[in-house]
């Protein structure tokens, strides 16, 4: 996949402020991997960079991978339930000695991350102990996981929904969870090209525009969902 790069107003102030912005059209098949290298620029020293910044526009909702971002981190806070802070307990939860106990618990275990977006894939990772009944459930933004009832440590990605929480959802359960994590999807196996891709960006946000930060990534994977033409607008700074 070619990158012909045009330039975009090209102006002094942009080259002031090392904007520098190009841009390129492409089309894609759907359910196809497309590999777009990150197009370098020229620095004032003489030097070169990769582009910083991205921006997408599509017409199909477009699944991205196989970059690196800082956007990879995990969005909860105590997860490893050292306070009993952060985390909102419903009826037959409790927080203490380090972990997250639930007693005959059919109520909620929540927390509302600030940067939770629907339409995102995040991995959830976390341990059961002292497992006795019933089942404990995460579930992201609204989107259930498997229902588990026994100790393990458990791995699942989910794609979060619309409701702000990341919520553990019981039924009668009793055990314990701790070391809670949820983390966006940065690369996901290719076995599934429909449906096993990581959306990083937050599908229809702001009327179709995608943007994000690349860092010095050396390129990018797209996937669409279906044939589509999309734009991107590649930045310097």
């Amino acid at each position: 996949m070619a990158n012909t790069l045009t330039p975009v107003e090209r102006h002094d102030w942009l080259e002031i402020y090392t904007a520098q912005p190009y841009a390129t059209t492409q089309s894609l098949a759907a359910n196809v991997t497309e590999r777009v290298t990150v197009p370098t620029f020229t620095n004032a020293a003489g030097g070169t960079t990769n582009a910083s910044r991205l921006v997408i526009t599509a017409n199909a909702d477009l699944w991205v991978r196989g970059y690196a971002s800082g956007d990879g981190d995990d969005i909860i806070t105590n997860g490893a339930f050292a306070a009993d802070t952060d985390w909102t307990k419903g009826a037959g939860w409790a927080i203490a000695a380090g972990v997250a106990a639930a007693t005959t618990a059919s109520a909620e275990l929540t927390q509302s991350p600030t940067t939770l977006y629907e339409g995102r894939y995040y991995s959830v990772v976390f341990t059961v102990s002292g497992f006795s009944a019933g089942t404990v459930t995460a579930s992201i933004g609204g989107t259930n996981g498997t229902a588990r009832g026994s100790d393990a440590t458990f791995t699942e990605t989910i794609l979060a929904g619309a409701d702000a929480d990341v919520a553990f959802i019981t039924s009668s359960f009793t055990g314990n969870i701790d070391n809670v994590s949820v983390t966006p999807t940065i690369k996901v196996p290719a076995s599934d090209l429909t449906t096993g891709y990581a959306p990083l960006l937050v599908p229809q946000y702001m009327g179709g525009i995608r943007g994000f930060y690349v860092g010095n990534t050396e390129y990018i994977d797209l996937v669409s969902g279906s044939n589509s033409l999309v734009s991107m607008t590649w930045f310097r700074a």
